[in-house]
């Protein structure tokens, strides 16, 4: 039901308990776990409207992410802190919002659109030494107020940084920093196992 986006419900689960006595009838075996349980079924145990004879749960992504995944929203006070992802500047120069020549496909079959206002205009950008072989950037969201993401190749990302000062006026960044992101649940199951990636464990 998850993968398809089918929210859990009373009758659903009653189905499943309906199944699994058929299945305990035919083959005479005594099942003593049903497992009709996850993050996303969290909000129906909470208000008691889960059939009693579902006694197993497979919780990954509330005890990992602090949320419920049906709304994403945080469930009860655990924390939706769990995991950040840094990533090393490892280039920043700045540079012209819309790049000179004819655009077409990139090498990962995007294609580039700026508006024409920001012809001529100038932006940092900032070269981050992760990729698409390692997580892909739609999964992350920067912590730092003013960054958006550019672009990205298989092992290099691309974001822009704005006129990269502070409020009072020093640069905010520059080459050899680390930029913190927020990383989803599909992010963190693709940098856990990505051999490129250094993990650190507090």
């Amino acid at each position: 039901m998850a993968m398809l986006g089918i929210e859990p419900s009373y009758d659903k689960l009653l189905q499943l308990y309906l199944y699994k006595e058929l299945i305990a009838a035919k083959f005479k075996k005594n099942l003593p776990l049903l497992s009709g349980g996850t993050s996303i079924t969290l909000p129906m145990l909470e208000n008691q409207v889960i059939p009693t004879d579902i006694n197993h749960f497979r919780v990954g992504e509330a005890a990992f992410f602090g949320v419920s995944p049906l709304a994403n929203e945080q469930f009860l006070d655990l924390n939706t802190q769990t995991f950040e992802f840094k990533a090393n500047i490892i280039e920043l120069e700045e540079k012209k919002l819309v790049p000179e020549g004819v655009m077409s496909d990139a090498n990962i079959g995007q294609t580039s659109n700026f508006a024409k206002s920001s012809v001529g205009e100038q932006s940092n950008k900032v070269i981050l030494d992760f990729g698409l072989l390692d997580v892909n950037q739609e999964d992350l969201t920067a912590f730092d107020e003013g960054v958006s993401f550019v672009g990205t190749t298989s092992d290099m990302t691309v974001v822009d940084v704005g006129e990269n000062r502070n409020k009072d006026g020093h640069q905010r960044f520059k080459v050899g920093d680390t930029l913190s992101f927020r990383v989803n649940y599909m992010a963190v199951a693709r940098l856990l196992n990505s051999k490129f990636i250094g993990k650190v464990f507090n």
